[in-house]
């Protein structure tokens, strides 16, 4: 993925894993470039995961796409990943649909709509993964989740960066949005 003289990196954050209620509980990461998966992590603490964000950031353009959604003791989904979007925006981040997109951007993302029905034997299938990085991006549900997100956001980073901003008085200003390709 290039923009003028820069690879964008695609990263995604899969709450699905993370308890909101259990600090000790981590989500999973992961990034694709150009073509490929390239990193898979599960069990990363969030706020490592937002540092990981902050850090691909700094060294050049990324999309990212956080599932904001952790569950909690009853099952029911929390916004846990939404108390990093201040700190993600102080960092430059445009984020969707409340910004033009520009990167670093940000999305919400729904992980398992992203997976397309797929599951970790599809994955493991996938020429995009590399061989070492199979076992880790199969490893669990929220790592496939991630890593299927991931390649879903590398595969549209032209259009992701070209989303516009949801026009005054649209409901999306207050809400939000969750991207999906197409």
């Amino acid at each position: 993925m290039q923009t003028p003289g820069r690879t964008v990196r695609a990263i995604a954050i899969a709450w699905s894993g993370a308890s909101a209620d259990d600090r000790r509980t981590g989500v999973a990461v992961a990034q694709a470039g150009p073509g490929r998966l390239e990193v898979v992590r599960a069990n990363v603490p969030p706020i490592d995961a937002i540092g990981h964000l902050i850090a691909a950031a700094r060294r050049g353009p990324i999309v990212a796409g956080i599932d904001r959604q952790a569950r909690t003791h009853d099952g029911c989904g929390s916004s846990s990943g939404m108390r990093f979007v201040p700190d993600l925006r102080r960092e430059g981040f445009s984020i969707w649909p409340f910004d033009d997109a520009r990167a670093p951007l940000l999305v919400e993302i729904c992980p398992r709509a992203l997976r397309q029905g797929r599951g970790a034997a599809e994955l493991m299938a996938d020429p995009r993964v590399l061989d070492e990085l199979r076992a880790a991006a199969t490893a669990s549900e929220p790592a496939v989740d991630a890593a299927f997100s991931a390649l879903a956001l590398a595969d549209a980073w032209f259009s992701l960066l070209a989303l516009r901003r949801a026009p005054e008085g649209d409901e999306r200003r207050l809400e939000g949005d969750i991207w999906a390709p197409g």
